[in-house]
């Protein structure tokens, strides 16, 4: 056990998770009603939302998150959950100088949920059809077909009689699951959210915006300034959308700042492009 402590003290800093945060210095943070992790590609934002996810237990509808591991010398090291080792986490104090509890309404909802959810009912809805178009061929069978009473073959008398008492789209309706109606993906990814929340609960979004166009994302970040304020609700998000990044009163955290520092919306950088490429062509609005 010495060697293999040994490798963990010098070799696990140069593995991931522990390069980025070594990296950008990035050592602790406060966490507000709502707080928004911003940052490139590579920044660590989604990494940070699966360890705090991690830490606290929170309920996610994925497979776990880099449960990768090394083998040194005969042992297994988990450079992820070493990591999880190392963070601490700390309520704040309520009126009576005690910790709060933490919520019992922990949830991690990520992009891939969203494209899951969409898949699913895509692929329930194509597997219904298929069942409705076999329930109406066999209902035009039965129904034209004789099929004498007997023991043996009660089951199939029962279709013949069923299937002669009914239209054929009722025949089908009973014996074949019923299509979803299907909505744009803005739709089903609004909906989704607004089903996973409940009162008192904190929630890791990563990257909401996926599948949101900007009127869908401003529903959302209306939808997250109401659970927060009128229902209790904390809200940690990886996002780069400035869209949601504008959130009032939000606290950002720039993952690309060297250390890793809050910041206001018009002081991150990409704010800055999306300003300078609309101000570039403002004429274009005048007309």
């Amino acid at each position: 056990f010495e060697e293999v402590e040994k490798h963990m003290a010098t070799t696990n800093l140069s593995l991931y998770p522990w390069t980025i945060f070594f990296n950008n210095e990035f050592e602790w943070m406060n966490l507000k009603d709502i707080t928004i992790l911003y940052g490139n590609n590579g920044s660590g934002k989604s990494t940070i939302l699966n360890l705090i996810s991690e830490k606290i237990k929170a309920q996610r509808f994925n497979e776990l998150f880099n449960d990768t591991y090394i083998t040194e010398r005969g042992a297994e090291l988990h450079p992820f959950h070493d990591f999880l080792e190392t963070i601490n986490i700390k309520m704040v104090k309520d009126e009576y100088d005690e910790d709060l509890l933490m919520p019992k309404i922990r949830k991690l909802i990520t992009s891939e949920d969203i494209f899951n959810r969409i898949d699913n009912r895509k692929k329930h809805n194509e597997i219904a059809i298929r069942k409705i178009k076999e329930a109406r061929s066999e209902s035009f069978n039965y129904k034209y077909k004789d099929v004498e009473f007997s023991l043996d073959n009660f089951d199939e008398y029962a279709k013949h009689i069923e299937a002669r008492k009914l239209t054929v789209s009722k025949y089908a309706r009973l014996h074949a699951p019923k299509t979803e109606e299907l909505e744009s993906n803005g739709e089903t990814s609004i909906a989704y959210f607004e089903n996973m929340f409940e009162s008192g609960g904190i929630y890791l979004l990563d990257e909401p915006e996926n599948c949101l166009s900007p009127i869908f994302q401003m529903r959302l970040i209306n939808f997250i300034k109401e659970a927060s304020l009128y229902f209790n609700c904390q809200f940690i998000i990886a996002t780069h959308s400035p869209i949601i990044l504008s959130i009032e009163d939000a606290l950002i955290y720039n993952l690309d700042e060297i250390p890793v520092i809050p910041e206001k919306w018009e002081e991150l950088e990409n704010i800055k492009l999306y300003f300078d490429f609309f101000y570039k062509r403002k004429d274009k609005f005048n007309k």
